[in-house]
């Protein structure tokens, strides 16, 4: 089976035979078995994951305090490869967007006319706080030291990884091999090594600001003229 047209409903059908499941217990009644917890909504089974629809439909939320334009150039490169990974979220009531403003921003520097959409029925104060929980949380991950081990992989398969969101000079540190400033960091010698730290002032004035500064906090320093 293809991938779906525009306008058709991206869901998971329900297999002939399989028994419809009961509705959501109403917001606010406590579990069963659980004593004093509110149930979670239970999606229906047969709610489509997301449509296509004109992206006329959606309108970013104004007090959105993300700031995504940095972020849009690249994404609308992945959209370009990949096509849209997510779709993008918004009320059900009035189109707001929840998550997604970057990928709104990208498909409209694209031109796209029809974008994925999950519609959601939330009232306006949980739209905006799933809109907080969506960016901070992803905040929270780490990358570990294999992410190296994978960009090296995917070059040695000849793929163009510069189109994965990280700066030319961000993919250098990644993916090459220790260089050998690194290799001395390692050595004995770090013992008997000066460390110096070389600050940039704008004007003479500024230099001597800057001395007097760390001659207070008690660091030993000198003024250099270049």
């Amino acid at each position: 089976m293809g991938p779906p047209e525009h306008g058709q409903d991206v869901e998971k059908r329900r297999p002939a035979g399989r028994k419809r499941q009961p509705a959501a217990a109403p917001a606010g009644n406590a579990a069963a078995g659980t004593a004093g917890t509110a149930a979670p909504p239970r999606l229906a089974e047969e709610a489509a994951a997301a449509s296509w629809v004109p992206i006329g439909r959606l309108r970013p939320w104004p007090g959105n305090p993300r700031q995504n334009a940095a972020a849009v150039e690249e994404v609308a490169r992945s959209i370009r490869r990949f096509g849209f990974a997510s779709p993008i979220i918004a009320r059900a009531a009035d189109g707001e967007i929840i998550a997604g403003h970057t990928r709104y921003m990208a498909a409209k520097r694209l031109k796209l006319d029809r974008v994925p959409v999950r519609f959601m029925d939330l009232d306006p104060a949980d739209a905006h706080m799933l809109a907080l929980a969506d960016n901070r949380v992803g905040e929270l991950a780490e990358w570990s030291d294999g992410l190296g081990d994978v960009l090296r992989q995917l070059q040695a398969e000849d793929r163009d990884i510069t189109t994965l969101g990280w700066s030319e000079a961000e993919l250098q540190r990644l993916v090459e091999p220790e260089s050998e400033a690194e290799s001395w960091d390692q050595s004995d010698e770090l013992d008997d090594a000066l460390y110096q730290v070389l600050i940039e002032c704008t004007d003479e004035q500024h230099q001597g600001e800057i001395l007097r500064l760390l001659e207070r906090e008690g660091i030993a320093c000198r003024a250099l003229i270049a």
